[in-house]
């Protein structure tokens, strides 16, 4: 009998103790990361993304979570346990409902490691779909004190109602005084 590897969002969350620990480090001076001045943006990319992220935050590490899960993260020096992660997985079956068969399931890569605030009451809360292959998240991942906002984001085509090119999860913990700015950087964010 072999066991299932950690699904490769769930490593992740290993991974942001020690950037959360990185990132305090090089605070330099502690912030609630509200700020009342608009900040500055600039574009960062990588293999078939882009995002605009303001001018202050800091590419930390790419990490390989398998052959085609590669996470790269970013942070805000100045913002303590601040992170985003961006990450592509071509397991495009992965996107399956396993509950009714062909069918789109966006939720599926979140449900595994999102923890979602106590009034939540109804199923699908904390979700909003954009678009068919597009939906936004917001919960917990322990041992996180800062909120997740985020994105599932499917590149067609969809064939058989549930099977894609490939899927991409962003996350992105900021405080929630500054859910506009994670709106805004999510709002940005291009895949191909």
């Amino acid at each position: 009998m072999t066991t299932q590897e950690p699904r490769p969002h769930q490593r992740i969350i290993a991974a942001l103790t020690s950037i959360a620990t990185a990132g305090a480090a090089l605070s330099i001076a502690m912030t609630t990361g509200a700020s009342a001045a608009t900040p500055n943006f600039k574009v960062v990319s990588g293999p078939g993304y882009s995002v605009k992220l303001p001018v202050s935050w800091r590419y930390w590490r790419g990490e390989n979570y398998g052959a085609n899960a590669i996470a790269h993260f970013y942070y805000d020096p100045s913002i303590p346990w601040s992170v985003m992660t961006v990450m592509p997985d071509a397991d495009g079956g992965g996107l399956c409902s396993p509950f009714q068969a062909h069918t789109l399931d966006l939720e599926s890569p979140v449900e595994d490691n999102l923890n979602f605030p106590v009034e939540r009451r109804l199923p699908g809360e904390g979700y909003h779909e954009l678009s068919r292959t597009k939906l936004a998240f917001e919960g917990i991942v322990d041992p996180d004190p800062l909120p997740d906002n985020g994105l599932v984001i499917a590149i067609p085509p969809v064939t058989n109602g549930c099977y894609v090119h490939e899927w991409w999860r962003i996350d992105l913990w900021l405080p929630a005084s500054d859910h506009a700015l994670a709106t805004t950087i999510l709002d940005s964010v291009k895949v191909s």
